[in-house]
């Protein structure tokens, strides 16, 4: 199982997510350094704990439209794998991430996506190069496809798998830096039992290895970390 590292990004700097309230992300702070900038502390996680494979939330895509490209320019040009939210709504939102060095370009259920629109991502990039992430708050569904509301997660979660995603992120806010140990376990297993190809990763409320082994158990590919990082509940 693989640990993502997690950059929130908001007015250039990396910010502490909590729940999900994103008016009151403040600047990070950090054992591992005193910066704030993506790339310097995307250099301070390499250096502690050995990973080169981050999540970028990037805020000002996602929010406003104005992705951090210089942000991810940097990250690829300092040997940064990086799979990046930034709010993609258009092929040439994506094209401009590809173009940064971005790997994994993340289409999210909050934008509401049409499904005519991630096929033609799918048709145009490819399935390895894209990755659905299944938004959650409080374990509800942030958005939806074709405006349709599934009966269940899973069956939402079908749905994506049908259109051609073979990448799954099941995140949920509520959870982001809070502490409280993840909240996805039971959402995984049921992916997992159904789908047991697709390359699943999730997140939020990871606290320590105890909760780190708790996912494994239940299929995740892949956790994003970000506060166990920083605060010194995860060590190498």
């Amino acid at each position: 199982m693989r640990i993502l590292p997690v950059l929130d990004l908001l007015d250039g700097v990396v910010v502490r997510g909590v729940a999900g309230e994103r008016d009151k992300y403040r600047p990070i702070r950090s054992q591992l350094t005193d910066k704030t900038s993506p790339v310097e502390v995307a250099l301070a996680i390499r250096e502690r704990f050995s990973l080169n494979e981050f999540y970028i939330a990037d805020l000002d895509g996602i929010l406003s439209q104005h992705p951090n490209f210089d942000s991810l320019r940097e990250l690829h040009a300092a040997g940064f794998q990086v799979m990046a939210d930034a709010g993609l709504r258009s092929m040439s939102d994506a094209e401009r991430l590809f173009e940064c060095g971005v790997d994994s370009a993340i289409v999210c259920l909050e934008t509401d996506p049409k499904g005519v629109f991630l096929r033609q991502l799918l048709e145009r990039f490819g399935p390895d190069k894209l990755i659905f992430s299944l938004d959650l708050k409080s374990g509800e569904p942030l958005g939806q496809i074709d405006d349709a509301v599934e009966e269940s997660l899973v069956k939402l979660c079908e749905r994506i798998v049908q259109i051609g995603f073979s990448r799954l992120i099941v995140l949920d806010l509520a959870a982001v830096g809070v502490a409280a140990g993840p909240t996805t376990l039971e959402l995984c297993r049921s992916i997992r039992a159904v789908h047991p190809q697709v390359e699943l990763i999730t997140g939020g409320g990871v606290r320590d290895l105890d909760d780190l082994a708790q996912l494994e158990q239940a299929g995740a590919d892949g956790v994003l970390v970000a506060s166990g990082l920083h605060n010194g509940s995860l060590k190498i």
